[in-house]
């Protein structure tokens, strides 16, 4: 009688079981790596130190979806169809990430979550976040203070129209990196002298127009300085002053047509300086005094028709690039003092 029983309840068990998962519709993804359960992650294998999850396919985290994993970078992405979208409401709960301890480099991409709510804070061992599509002006500072380690910091495409003092409040001083792309029009003075620390900084592909003196002083860390894919029409004689260790600068993709007298003085190391494709006509002479160690100087695709005399005294280049430039006649004397240099010219 016990040994019917028995079966019995196996033979219930199994079928409630299968028609549990029947009801669940658990999928795995197409590598195995996660379980996604009426819209729930619910548990995760990942095969690398690296997750990538496409969060369009589950709008909440179990509490022990994470549990047992040991990886150093996730990333959760939302449509990446292009810069603009609609980000997804995301619930995210502190439990959901806990067992994350050991997380490095974090990207998050066309995400919402509640204003104030960290759900990453767990994350004390962060060094790289970076934010894609994600409205900035909607985080707390509190966001960012919750990662003591963070150093580098990357904001695509969030929602930030003016760079202030006031707008980077929030972002901690101590970083090494800061990366800006996209939405800008305007830098106000002094609006990066907190980040006395900063090594690298990229301010790339806004609406930028102008760029005034001093607008860098007190970088005293900097090394590079990149300001790419903007409107920048001049650059004013004391624009990069205060700035004694940059070494690389990219101002490419601007709209440069002049170079003034005295705009890279006092960059005593840097050696890397790019002008590609913006509207330059003459490299005017002694361009460069105070900035003897420049070893790279790229001026592709501008219209410089003119080479000063002595506009490359005292330099020691190792590559000049004059490639798509209008030059029909270059003199040896152009070059007095480039005999090591590698020159490349051509119009096309």
């Amino acid at each position: 009688m016990d040994k019917h029983i028995l079966i019995t309840i196996t033979i219930v068990a199994s079928i409630s079981s299968i028609l549990a998962n029947e009801g669940n519709d658990c999928k795995w993804n197409r590598y195995k790596e996660f379980q996604v359960c009426n819209g729930v992650l619910t548990a995760v294998r990942p095969r690398r130190s690296h997750l990538e999850l496409d969060v369009r396919e589950f709008s909440s985290i179990a509490p022990n979806a994470f549990q047992g994993v040991e990886i150093s970078r996730l990333e959760l992405l939302g449509d990446r169809k292009g810069p603009r979208c609609t980000p997804k409401i995301f619930e995210l709960q502190l439990e959901g990430f806990e067992t994350l301890s050991k997380i490095t480099d974090l990207e998050l991409d066309c995400l919402e979550f509640p204003v104030g709510h960290n759900p990453f804070r767990s994350f004390k061992e962060l060094q790289r976040l970076v934010l894609e599509r994600i409205d900035f002006k909607k985080l707390s500072a509190e966001f960012f203070t919750d990662f003591p380690k963070l150093n580098h910091l990357g904001l695509y495409y969030s929602n930030i129209t003016t760079i202030s003092e006031d707008t980077l409040s929030k972002i901690p001083e101590k970083l090494s990196t800061l990366v800006i792309l996209s939405g800008f029009r305007e830098i106000k003075l002094k609006a990066f002298r907190r980040f006395t620390n900063l090594q690298r900084l990229h301010v790339t592909h806004g609406n930028l127009a102008s760029i005034s003196a001093d607008m860098f002083d007190g970088l005293h860390q900097l090394r590079t300085l990149d300001l790419q894919g903007n409107s920048i029409e001049e650059l004013a004689p004391a624009t990069f002053q205060g700035l004694p260790n940059l070494v690389r600068l990219v101002l490419s993709d601007n709209k440069i047509d002049k170079l003034t007298a005295g705009v890279f003085d006092n960059l005593h190391n840097l050696e890397e300086l790019s002008l590609i494709s913006n509207g330059i006509s003459i490299i005017p002479t002694q361009i460069f005094e105070g900035s003897s160690k420049l070893r790279f100087f790229n001026v592709q695709f501008n219209r410089i028709r003119e080479i000063e005399p002595t506009a490359f005294s005292g330099l020691r280049l190792a590559k000049l690039d004059m490639t798509g430039n209008p030059m029909k006649i270059i003199a040896k004397n152009k070059f007095v003092g480039l005999q090591d240099a590698r020159i490349i010219f051509s119009k096309e």
